[in-house]
């Protein structure tokens, strides 16, 4: 009798312990991962800044090709199982009206990409693009039509079209990764990210925020980009990087999450000082065991070429 009892207490505590798991699926799809993920391999995500291809990068890129300026980045994208970046601005038919503009001149800012870009971040490693910035409808949602068009057919992956939070979800080697963008310039607001944020935590394994946000060439976060950080890491971020100032900002640690709250620009044409020509690419290694993860940072420097190479840069 008295191990008849001992079976069912210790078959009552099992089911109480995976119970859960059962009932709430998302769990249990975790706790597959842990187990399914011990022979996996780690895999590393690229993070860069503002990529600008109008103004007088489009003029270079119409002169010498834009597969060869870009080509100084292609080394640093290698070995990298994805990289991220922002597209800052859309790529479309349109004939651009910033190309001879004249600083503070409105047409100065109202970019467009020719329809080559996609094709050749792709020859270069990008594989993912972040939509959610301050030009992106610089033609409206005509020209927003047009960008997803042409990434889709050079396969290059999006995520944070204005308006809407619906993140982007990449499995690899296991490893379910969500990708969701803020963006301080355009809806949806704050408290609808956390929300996504929430949700997105229980169907994937890890989760990555590109904010696009605070003060031009301010060398440090303001107090809304802190505190919109770390909401994002309560809510589930496991790390934030951002993109805007067009300069490099100060990074921390969280929660153990890191957060770099402006990489600066990957290709832009601004060089009037050394701060708007230096760049932060993020190298993110993720452990298929526990989805803990480590960062390694590389700089870059805008040359007056247009180009941008791996250099040592003077923030």
């Amino acid at each position: 009798m008295k191990r008849r009892w001992l079976i069912v207490c210790v078959s009552i505590c099992i089911v109480m312990v995976i119970l859960p798991y059962i009932v709430h699926a998302p769990c249990l799809n975790h706790l597959e991962n842990i187990f399914s993920n011990k022979n996996s391999k780690p895999i590393t995500i690229g993070f860069g800044g503002d990529m600008m291809f109008d103004r007088y990068i489009r003029t270079r890129g119409d002169e010498i090709g834009f597969e060869e300026l870009l080509f100084p980045l292609k080394a640093l994208f290698s070995n990298h199982d994805l990289v991220v970046v922002n597209l800052e601005g859309p790529i479309t038919d349109f004939s651009s009206v910033s190309v001879g503009s004249q600083v503070l001149e409105p047409n100065n800012y109202i970019f467009t990409f020719p329809s080559v870009v996609a094709k050749t971040l792709k020859k270069i490693g990008v594989t993912h693009v972040s939509l959610g910035n301050n030009h992106i409808l610089n033609f409206g949602n005509l020209g927003l039509s047009q960008t997803k068009q042409y990434l889709n057919d050079a396969g290059i992956k999006y995520f944070g079209e204005p308006f809407t939070e619906t993140p982007h979800i990449k499995t690899l080697n296991g490893i379910s990764i969500g990708f969701i963008a803020f963006n301080e310039f355009a809806p949806p607001p704050k408290d609808i990210i956390v929300k996504a944020l929430h949700d997105l935590e229980e169907i994937v394994d890890f989760i990555v925020v590109y904010s696009h946000w605070g003060y031009e060439y301010e060398h440090e976060p303001n107090i809304i980009q802190r505190q919109l950080a770390h909401e994002f890491i309560d809510a589930g971020a496991d790390l934030v990087v951002g993109s805007h100032p067009h300069v490099i900002q100060s990074s921390e640690v969280y929660r153990d999450k890191h957060i770099y709250y402006s990489l600066g620009n990957l290709i832009f044409d601004q060089y009037w000082e050394e701060s708007v020509r230096c760049g932060l690419f993020i190298s993110v290694t993720i452990n298929p065991k526990d989805f803990s993860y480590t960062t390694q940072e590389t700089t870059v420097h805008l040359e007056k070429d247009g180009s941008t190479v791996i250099a040592p840069c003077n923030r």
